[in-house]
């Protein structure tokens, strides 16, 4: 087996094309697996090589993960039916992810449009249009007290445990009211996937492995239909009083209470609060003071012009186009301020924290590399 190569001697240039080389090179890698592995699934030969079902053979003959293995047999399913699924994994334009999205609402009439609205999209935009697809009724607004797990459970052991360098997340809400909470079982193979996978029924309980509960999730923001997202958090005690003060003082415009309004409206006046104290942004701004020279303090004026004019983006310009991070932005002195830069609009641009230390290494004024779990 060879040892796996060093690139250490290759100049910025050579490694940019080794990447975009090798991207291609793992693209087409897949495409060839999805094809085989239809063409292996259509003839059944995991059938004869011991397997119940082609999902088992990726997991256990082939190693790969339940979520990985379950991308690929959709995919190569889809292939068989839509040739055109190869030709997008192979070119790079659609993911495997969003293959396995948008597989089960293809027909011979919306294959290839989707394929194409789907090109080069993250999964959050294809979750959207799969919402547009098959949208879902809007979740019901709801506030319950989530019930406290019994002390040395796997659940109480893992809302408990330190979690490093990360914030502990919070526990999604309950959304059915008219049950009991029930407790939650040790976590498993998801049924649903091995079922859809095998054919047949999941293993029987006695047969099956049990593990400790998973820590909880983080909050989640899902699309169930067009312009329509379900959003789903754990609030205190002290949150869940405000939220109900809130309710009773709207009452006479809001006689359900619904929570949802009410976030929506405090959300917007959030917004409107930070874009003031970062931005400057404001309806009755004050009149622009003069600059004191040598002042590295950028003036509301100039923060509020170039926030406008670059739109909340960081416009920092690479070999393949504009950097689109919104967050988190700094404001940025094109000739830096310890060479004399002024902190006026022409000099000033929003840039990405991340672009903001590069250009200063740029420019010889210092700068470290991020580490892992910086750059996240």
């Amino acid at each position: 087996m060879k040892d796996i190569p060093s690139f250490t001697h290759l100049s910025d240039s050579q490694i940019r094309d080794e990447v975009a080389r090798s991207v291609g090179s793992e693209r087409a890698s897949t495409a060839h697996l999805i094809a085989v592995l239809a063409e292996y699934d259509r003839r059944r030969l995991y059938l004869a090589d011991g397997f119940k079902s082609l999902f088992l053979y990726c997991v256990d003959g082939l190693h790969l993960s339940e979520c990985a293995s379950f991308t690929r047999i959709r995919a190569a399913r889809a292939s068989r039916q839509w040739p055109a699924v190869l030709r997008a994994l192979r070119d790079g334009s659609v993911t495997l992810t969003a293959i396995s999205l948008l597989a089960p609402h293809f027909t011979d009439a919306n294959c290839e449009a989707l394929l194409a609205e789907a090109r080069h999209q993250r999964k959050s935009d294809v979750e959207r249009i799969v919402a547009r697809l098959a949208p879902k009724p809007d979740a019901p607004s709801l506030v319950r007290r989530i019930p406290s797990p019994s002390i040395g459970s796997p659940t109480a052991a893992a809302l408990h445990a330190p979690r490093p360098s990360q914030p502990q997340a919070a526990l999604p809400s309950q959304l059915h009211p008219a049950q009991p909470p029930q407790p939650q079982p040790a976590q498993q193979p998801p049924p649903p996937l091995a079922e859809a996978m095998s054919g047949s029924p999941a293993s029987p309980p006695s047969l099956r492995v049990t593990t400790a509960a998973p820590l909880p999730p983080l909050p989640k923001l899902t699309a169930l239909s067009p312009e329509r997202y379900k959003l789903q958090v754990t609030i205190d005690e002290e949150t869940r009083e405000v939220l109900k003060q809130a309710q009773d003082l709207m009452r006479h415009a809001l006689p359900n209470g619904d929570p949802a309004v009410i976030v929506a409206r405090a959300l917007r006046l959030l917004v409107d609060d930070l874009l003031k104290k970062k931005a400057a942004l404001t309806q009755r701004p004050r009149p622009a003071r003069e600059m004191t020279d040598g002042s590295r303090a950028i003036p509301a004026a100039v923060r509020r012009e170039v926030w406008s004019r670059d739109r909340g983006h960081c416009t920092f310009e690479g070999p393949r186009g504009r950097c689109d991070a919104r967050s988190p932005l700094e404001y940025h002195h094109v000739i830096p301020y310890a060479m004399g830069g002024q902190a006026t609009a022409d000099n000033i641009e929003l840039r990405c924290r991340a672009h903001n230390a590069y250009q200063a290494s740029l420019d010889g004024l210092g700068w470290e590399p991020l580490t892992a779990s910086e750059s996240g």
